[in-house]
């Protein structure tokens, strides 16, 4: 966490002692990655003088949509970031990384024995 100067809330504490479960700080980490993605795209934005009106005409949504985006009061769907990345002038890249034994493919069901679903 950034806020090392700061006492620890029960969220903060939660999240401190959560972060030993693989899966959760995975979660945590996309969540984080999202966030930074939509701080990056805004600044862009910015640097390249585009309102939140363009973007949204763009993004074939309201400005609003676009404030509450860039807010980061939400967590975006990934279909979200790719529209305001398109918006802004960039495509995002999405790849699956393994995050440890829940990602290997032993026992995977699989449809119609055309590999794992």
């Amino acid at each position: 966490m950034d806020r090392t100067d700061e006492p620890l809330d029960d969220l903060d504490t939660f999240i401190a002692e959560s972060s030993a479960n693989p899966i959760f700080k995975a979660a945590y980490d996309q969540a984080r990655q999202r966030r930074e993605m939509i701080e990056e795209l805004h600044s862009r934005r910015m640097a390249a003088g585009l309102s939140r009106t363009v973007i949204a005409s763009r993004m074939g949504t309201s400005e609003a949509a676009v404030a509450r985006l860039e807010s980061g009061h939400t967590d975006p769907r990934i279909s979200s970031i790719e529209r305001l990345a398109a918006a802004v002038g960039f495509q995002l890249d999405v790849r699956l990384v393994p995050i440890g034994p829940i990602a290997q493919t032993k026992g995977v069901h699989t449809r119609a024995g055309r590999g794992p679903v």
